[in-house]
């Protein structure tokens, strides 16, 4: 179980470490790109001319990639988790708890407990994902992308609920068990 927690928590820094720095480069590119649409679409017969929004919410995607960790933090609130993003972190020291710890939790906790090992990975994956939707919105509306907007949002969403998976699993927990609402 260690190697697991150890593997994961690997890669959860990988992904963490090239985030940010993907996250200005999609931000300069959409800012830049979007100005140059905008000024491109004032020329007749440009394809973007009777769609002014486009450059616009394009730019507004590199404003938000720019404050991706505020962006973060808002969705986070909005769905009532308890997870904090920031830039420029520095690298925490992580303990994984005794496995013998565990020994006579109920399976509830139990449960809670192996989340909350790996919770450095679902809080970087969450956070790779919520990328991916906005990137993947981006290019529905410069029309590089064949789905829809839809498959941008659900994938947004799921990140979201993957990032707070320690708050979701155990609102789902104490429901399905038949407690209510926590």
């Amino acid at each position: 179980m260690q190697a697991l927690v150890n593997i994961a928590n690997a890669f959860a820094g990988i992904v963490l470490a090239w985030l940010g720095p993907c996250c200005y480069v999609a931000g300069a590119s959409s800012v830049i790109g979007g100005a140059y649409l905008l000024y491109q679409s004032r020329l007749p017969g440009h394809p973007l001319r009777h769609r002014m929004w486009v450059p616009v919410a394009i730019m507004m995607i590199g404003f938000i990639f720019f404050g991706f960790p505020e962006f973060l933090n808002l969705g986070t609130a909005t769905i009532g988790g308890s997870a904090r993003a920031s830039a420029g972190a520095a690298l925490t020291s992580y303990t994984v708890p005794d496995g013998n710890s565990w020994l006579g939790l109920s399976p509830t906790d139990t449960l809670l407990a192996i989340i909350q090992s790996f919770i450095l990975f679902f809080r970087a994956f969450g956070a790779m994902w919520v990328f991916q939707s906005l990137t993947g919105l981006k290019g529905v509306w410069q029309g590089t992308r064949r789905h829809g907007w839809f498959s941008s949002a659900v994938k947004g969403i799921g990140g979201f609920l993957v990032m707070n998976i320690d708050t979701v699993a155990r609102q789902f927990l104490t429901t399905a068990q038949g407690g209510g609402a926590a």
